[in-house]
């Protein structure tokens, strides 16, 4: 099918495209069917939802952007990495999957960080324990820390009084 592209006024342009969605003659729905038809979706999801016992419902305002948007967020709660993720949400690179969902992935310190700790299990436990006896023990070596007159902590002798008494 051939549709006029105008995001960019200055150079129009025909495309050849594919729909998703098309009407019985395979022309573009129109945007108040589409809006008709993905009410009677999203209803007829909220009654099965309640028959079933469920709290939860379809927003009214989730439009199919959105629930494209909650789809990749799924997978990748669920784990599936930028490859799988871009190839299901049709994107034509990895970068671009990237770009929009960067934020959903565990940062690579959480993930690495879990990942040494399965392997290590209690040794790794073991090693906080003793790094953290190691650096008590350098902290009590330390000589005590006095600190100048100017840095004394501070406190009114009496509520209202305007000049402090050090403490």
């Amino acid at each position: 099918m051939q549709l006029e592209d105008r995001t960019d006024p200055l150079k129009p342009a025909v495309r050849t495209v594919r729909l998703v969605f098309t009407d019985d003659n395979g022309r573009p729905i129109r945007r108040l069917t589409w809006t008709r038809i993905w009410k009677r979706i999203r209803e007829g999801a909220n009654r099965l939802l309640q028959a079933a016992g469920s709290s939860v419902r379809v927003p009214e305002k989730l439009t199919l952007h959105g629930l494209r948007d909650f789809y990749a967020s799924a997978l990748i709660k669920a784990g599936e990495n930028v490859k799988t993720v871009q190839v299901r949400l049709g994107h034509s690179k990895p970068s671009i999957t990237l770009d929009k969902y960067t934020g959903l992935w565990p940062a690579a310190e959480d993930t690495t960080a879990a990942a040494i700790e399965q392997v290590l299990g209690e040794a790794g436990t073991a090693a906080r324990d003793l790094m953290a006896a190691a650096i008590r023990k350098a902290l009590e070596a330390l000589p005590p820390l006095t600190l100048p007159v100017q840095c004394a902590p501070v406190v009114p002798s009496q509520p209202g009084r305007r000049t402090p008494v050090a403490a």
